[in-house]
């Protein structure tokens, strides 16, 4: 297991060793600004060992699955990737939609909602 790393220096040691000796090659005079915004746990300190998003793609459990809304997965999966030595493209390939057995689920779940509100839902598939 890898130790653990605060979200703020984790970026702020990414930006230190990768970014800012690529931009001051590169670009020697560019200005710009660089920073770790947002509104989640990391960004406002309070990240921990047990708050990491971090996790492994091949192995995404259900209860995982359906933290995930339609559309995150949209945006982690549309766009096109350019270059990839990393493996970009098999992530999202895994992320491309839910599991079978969780959009069966899911399918189901939403029928139900709909039959509490409409009467003989079950008679549409007979209704030609």
């Amino acid at each position: 297991m890898t130790q653990f790393m605060k979200g703020l220096d984790l970026s702020e040691s990414f930006y230190k060793e990768i970014a800012q000796p690529i931009l001051q090659t590169n670009f020697p005079t560019l200005r710009y600004a660089a920073a770790a915004i947002g509104y989640g746990s990391d960004t406002i300190g309070f990240d921990d060992e047990m708050s990491t998003d971090y996790t492994p793609f091949e192995d995404i459990s259900i209860p995982q699955w359906l933290t995930f809304t339609e559309h995150r997965l949209l945006g982690a999966t549309s766009g096109r990737v350019f270059h990839d030595d990393l493996g970009l493209s098999a992530v999202r390939k895994k992320l491309s939609y839910f599991p079978h057995e969780l959009w069966l689920w899911m399918m189901a779940a939403q029928w139900t909602m709909i039959a509490e509100e409409e009467a003989f839902v079950g008679r549409c598939g007979t209704v030609c």
